[in-house]
């Protein structure tokens, strides 16, 4: 919660967790973006966050781990409470090199952080059989290890 003020987002959890219910009884999927590893969040909140992701029954996630783009209040913080990267080929999601590794935290850590959290969402009980079909076609199989493969080659 703390981490959703200081991204200026706004968003109230139990109307957020409605309109997935709402949207879930359409028939549409629900996705959802998850952003982990900002300046001042501490292992505790990350793990809320990836704990917040599982519990909203979505179908599918992504964890990015924090990007401190140019022209934006949350860079100086960045600046301020970790290292941030010069080199702009970092400056994108699931990167081989991450753009802001905060202080307290190694890069090697947060991409260990990330691809659990991944797992964790992944290989629960609930999502594999409504998802069998596709957890356990050749084709979702090859994506799901080619990525966290390659997420682990970056550690």
């Amino acid at each position: 919660e703390r981490m959703i003020k200081l991204y200026n987002k706004g968003i109230n959890f139990e109307k957020l967790k409605e309109g997935i219910r709402l949207v879930k009884e359409t028939g549409i999927k629900t996705y959802g973006s998850f952003i982990i590893a900002g300046p001042t969040e501490t292992k505790e909140e990350i793990q809320q966050t990836i704990d917040f992701a599982r519990s909203l029954k979505l179908d599918g996630v992504s964890f990015f781990i924090f990007v401190p783009y140019p022209n934006t209040k949350l860079r100086q913080l960045a600046f301020e409470h970790g290292k941030v990267s010069s080199d702009w080929a970092d400056y994108s999601a699931h990167n081989k090199k991450l753009a802001f590794v905060p202080n307290g935290f190694t890069e090697k850590e947060l991409l260990k952080i990330q691809r659990k959290a991944y797992m964790g969402f992944i290989l629960r009980l609930n999502y594999i059989i409504k998802n069998w079909r596709i957890v356990f076609s050749l084709d979702f199989i090859k994506k799901s290890f080619g990525f966290l493969y390659k997420i682990r080659k970056k550690q």
